[in-house]
Parts: C-alpha cells; sequence; structure tokens
C-alpha cells in the first residue's frame, strides 16, 4: 500500500511546495542559501566533514522551541562522545541553533522528496534519527528504514487539532508508525492517541515532558553577568522583577509597586517589556505615575536618582536577571494573550507569580501547580495581597524555593530516561 501512496504523497508536496515558494520568489523575499540547503546542496565545508565521518545521531528540531527544548539533552550526549547532526525547518530555528551548538554542523531540513533524501542520507549516513516533538516524514521515514536507521520520537504529543485530522487518514499513519522503532510521550493522553492511531504499544512510554530539562545556564555566562550587574542591587535591598510584560500589565505591576512601597522602602522594581519598541510609552507612563525611568542600558544604573523603576531594554539578559531577584513576575498572563515560560526564573529557584492567561503554557502551568511551585494569580489585588506576604516573609520564599526544586529534580529524571532511550539504540 505505501509504495503506491507514496508518489501521491510526493506530486501533493509538490504542489504545496510551488504554492508556497512562489509569493517568496515574487516578491524577492527568498533566503536561496536555506533553499539551496533544502535541495540538499550543502557547503563545502558540511560535505567535507562528513566525507571524513558520518553522524551518530542526527535530530531534527523544526523551529526555536524545539531547539531550545534539547539543548541539555545534545550537551549530555556530547559528553558521550556522539557526533551530532543538527537539522531545522525555520530560518530562527537555524540562527539559535548556532548561537547555542557553533561546533555542531547545522544545515536546514530537507524537502521530503526521495531523491533529495537518497543524497542526504547518503552524506550523513546516521546511526538514530531523532524528531523533536511530533514530526512525520514518510518518505524520509522509508528511506531512514531501509538503511537501518532507528527512528526515534521524544517529547512526543499529537494535539487535538493533528489528532482529528489523522484519524482521516488512519490507515496511512499506521504504515508511517510501523516504521518508528520508539515514541517518547510527555503523558498518557499522548500515549493514547499515538496507539489509537496505530502505533504499536510496546513501542510506547511515557517519559514526561522533556521541557523541564531543557534550560540551562553556563557558569561563565553567569559569572560574566553578575560582574556586569551584580551592582545593581545592593545589600539589604529586595529585588522584584518583572519579565516579558505587555501593556496593561505595567501599569498594574507599577501601582503596585507604589503602594508596596510604603511599607518596604528597600523594595526595587525591573520591568522587562517583551516587546522593546514600547520603551518609550513605558517610560512616559512611569513618568506620569512620579517615578524616573532608569534604562538599564544607560549610564547611571548603578546609582540611579530616586524615585527609579528600572527598565530592562537590552536583549538576551531576561533570563539571567531573574537570578537577581527575590520574587518574579512571569506577564502576558494578566492579559489575554497566553503566558510566557515561567520556568526560566523558576530555574533560579525564584517564587514566580503569573496570571490566570496561561493557554501557551499549559502543560508547564499544571505541573508547576500540581507541585504548588509557583502561584498563579487572577487579579491586581490578589497579586497585591500576595506580593506583600512574600516580601516580608523570607522564610516564606525559602519554602517555595524549596518545593520548586523538585520541579527541576523530575525533569533531571526525565533527561536521563531520555538519554538511557537514545543510548540504548546507537
Amino acid at each position: 500500500m505505501m509504495v503506491f501512496l507514496l508518489p501521491v504523497y510526493e506530486i501533493l508536496l509538490l504542489v504545496g511546495l510551488v504554492v508556497n515558494l512562489f509569493p517568496y520568489i515574487y516578491k524577492k523575499k527568498i533566503d536561496w542559501e536555506g533553499l539551496l540547503e533544502k535541495f540538499t546542496f550543502y557547503s563545502s565545508q558540511i560535505r567535507n566533514l562528513f566525507a571524513q565521518s558520518s553522524a551518530s545521531i542526527w535530530i531534527q528540531a523544526v523551529s526555536v522551541g524545539e531547539v531550545l527544548l534539547v539543548r541539555r539533552l545534545i550537551k549530555e550526549l556530547e559528553l558521550k562522545n556522539h557526533t551530532i547532526l543538527i537539522t531545522t525547518t525555520t530560518l530562527t530555528g537555524k540562527r539559535v541553533a548556532k548561537k547555542f551548538y557553533p561546533h555542531i554542523p547545522i544545515v536546514y531540513f530537507p524537502f521530503d522528496f526521495t531523491f533529495l533524501l537518497l543524497r542526504a542520507l547518503n552524506l550523513f549516513k546516521p546511526k538514530i534519527f531523532i524528531a523533536v516533538e511530533t514530526e512525520i516524514w514518510p518518505n524520509l521515514y522509508c528511506r531512514l528504514k531501509r538503511r537501518g536507521t532507528k527512528i526515534l520520537i521524544i517529547n512526543g504529543r499529537i494535539s487535538e487539532k493533528a489528532f482529528f485530522y489523522y484519524r482521516k487518514v488512519k490507515f496511512f499513519m499506521k504504515k508511517i508508525f510501523s516504521l518508528i522503532d520508539y515514541v517518547g510521550v510527555k503523558d498518557n493522553i499522548s500515549r493514547e492517541r499515538f496507539s489509537s492511531l496505530g502505533m504499536e504499544e510496546e513501542k510506547i512510554s511515557v517519559v514526561g515532558n522533556l521541557k523541564l530539562a531543557s534550560l540551562y545556564a553556563e557558569k561563565k555566562d553567569l559569572d560574566d553577568f553578575y560582574l556586569k550587574y551584580g551592582k545593581l542591587k545592593k545589600k539589604g535591598e529586595i529585588l522584584l522583577v518583572a519579565g516579558s510584560t505587555h501593556p496593561g500589565e505595567e501599569e498594574m505591576i507599577i501601582e503596585i509597586y507604589q503602594q508596596l512601597l510604603e511599607k518596604f522602602p528597600n523594595l526595587k522594581l525591573i520591568v522587562g517589556p517583551r516587546h522593546l519598541q514600547r520603551i518609550s510609552l513605558l517610560e512616559k507612563m512611569i513618568e506620569q505615575k512620579g517615578f524616573l525611568p532608569q534604562r538599564i542600558s544607560r549610564k547611571g544604573w548603578e546609582n540611579p536618582q530616586p524615585p527609579s523603576i528600572y527598565i530592562l531594554d537590552t536583549i538576551g539578559e531576561l533570563f539571567y536577571f531573574y537570578s537577581l531577584a527575590d520574587v518574579c513576575l512571569v506577564g502576558g498572563s494578566w492579559v489575554k494573550f497566553g503566558g510566557h515560560n515561567i520556568l526560566e526564573p523558576l530555574y533560579f529557584l525564584k517564587p514566580t507569580l503569573f496570571g490566570p492567561y496561561m493557554e501557551n503554557f499549559k502543560e508547564i502551568e499544571e505541573v508547576v501547580l500540581e507541585k504548588k511551585a509557583g502561584i498563579k494569580v487572577k487579579d491586581k489585588k490578589e497579586l497585591k495581597e500576595i506580593l506583600e506576604k512574600l516580601i516580608g516573609d523570607s522564610e516564606a520564599r525559602e519554602k517555595l524555593s524549596l518545593r520548586i526544586s523538585r520541579v527541576f529534580e523530575e525533569g533531571e529524571v526525565i533527561l536521563k530516561r531520555n538519554i538511557d532511550i537514545i543510548s540504548k539504540y546507537l
């Protein structure tokens, strides 16, 4: 059956490719270097590298989220001296991958046409192929299977929407799933969905969510950060960091901060807006509230004129600023945006508060709330009350930090499970 279905799949793929590429070519906005890689025309550096060796592990991480998800996993695999190839599908995904893995070969994922896959596989010669989260590539999986390459899916999931469509072609999905050697899923819901689509039960295991072990701060990076910004928080001061904030949230936070200052005059506030182009508007609003805005990027931040509110206007440093905080707020969650990554402040064992709109991080929110490691706050009144309690009670903050550590202990267990499973197939 697969022999007849794959040509139909390739025709549909070709039509989709032409339709999607045409607007970019017409507008002259196409990334020709990236397109050539997707057609498996690689640089001489890549060709020479794999002419001399093969990739023990080929990891496909479609975009930024998946690239960051496997950061710790890749680090652990490298410690075991495995040769790794990373492919990604998006420009942003490739840029982030190059930033975090400058020493690892990184190319675009090839289009799923047989003649292109043969070129790529003859060059890379992988022992195992790992898809991060769930990616279904019929031609690739067929070719990998013929070569004897093991196919693994880690942190597997099938969304409700994808499940709805997959069920309509269950006969085809069952054939594709038969090619996969192992699927590690995040939860029982994903396990049931893979199983109902024809995946063999013995090939599926519930491993847990790898996102709990995705964050990593290099000691050197932290040391450099503290050398640069360590003076921001002086002895006896309490620091509140509000990260990834959106319009509507900053005003609420600053008004609460204004009230808390009456009881805690040693309290400092850093606001890190999600979108830096809004900083001038944020500065005006801070001034209207009776404070002086102090950008972190400008001179004078070490000893700002009181009463000041810091604005974090640098790129890529919010994660590290959380490490300086006594209490953290994660924005995008008190407005209907869907939240941001609460694991970032939690990584540093910081008491972390977030709002009711966490749709984009639902799975993480559930784990954090189950372990009572974070605090979900419904509105301004409740936020003020909880902040007042945490700021005034260092013991309460320490107890919360202890509960947070259990989340990351679970993450370490999940990471080890994934490493052990991958090692078994090498």
